[in-house]
């Protein structure tokens, strides 16, 4: 019992200050007092299809306290967030349509699974396919990333964060045997790291370059220092 207790406390944490990295965002629309460089999708996605409203809805039909916890909390943040980013963008009307698209989505979802003789497998596996979209999704880039043998495009902070994300929840699902727990976030965290390795095979060129420059400048520096003695 203690080991569950210490991996759901992890994973609940982790999860929590993963998804508070929307903040950032929302202070930077803030600041620039405009949602002109950022995408609803993520907002919109958070709180009706990543998994915060499905995993919520399974974590509610096994009674899993962790599951409603995190998810209530997830649920919150992301709607706070999409509230925000309504606030300042000034195309509303494609939001709107964006949000009534994915909310008929999820109704529709919510139909199908309560009108199941077995309700639970069928929630259990699309809050399994949500999660595994999102985990994939910066992996439409990785075609940019090799062409351009640079890894520069890719959210490095959300890979990292989501991958420690799938490893505790890939733990957790082990530990109560819930096999779309485990299963999900097992690949999450296989997609993950293929995701992060790219970092190492395919270095950001401009933090590259930039490193470079520095160190030429203080060769540069240590080449001056005889003459300047002279």
């Amino acid at each position: 019992m203690a080991l569950i207790e210490t991996i759901a406390l992890v994973a609940t944490v982790i999860t929590i200050i993963s998804f508070l990295s929307g903040l950032s965002i929302c202070l930077d629309i803030y600041r620039k007092g405009s949602t002109h460089e950022f995408s609803s999708i993520p907002f919109i996605a958070g709180v009706l299809w990543l998994g915060c409203t499905l995993w919520l809805r399974y974590g509610y039909m096994l009674s899993d306290e962790t599951m409603i916890f995190v998810n209530t909390i997830g649920l919150s943040l992301q709607a706070f967030y999409l509230i925000w980013f309504y606030a300042f963008t000034i195309k509303r009307s494609q939001l709107n349509k964006q949000i009534g698209f994915l909310l008929s989505l999820l109704v529709l979802a919510y139909v199908v699974v309560e009108s199941r003789s077995d309700p639970t497998y069928l929630a259990g596996l699309l809050a399994c396919i949500s999660s595994l979209v999102f985990c994939a999704a910066p992996l439409a880039l990785v075609r940019d990333v090799v062409q351009s043998k640079s890894s520069e495009k890719l959210p490095f902070i959300l890979i990292i964060s989501s991958f420690m994300v799938t490893i505790m929840w890939f733990l957790y699902g082990l530990v109560i045997k819930d096999q779309f727990v485990s299963v999900t976030n097992g690949i999450g965290a296989l997609i993950n790291t293929v995701q992060l390795s790219l970092f190492v095979i395919y270095p950001n060129k401009a933090k590259t370059q930039a490193n470079d420059l520095r160190q030429s400048l203080l060769n540069s520096q240590n080449d001056l220092k005889p003459v300047l003695k002279l």
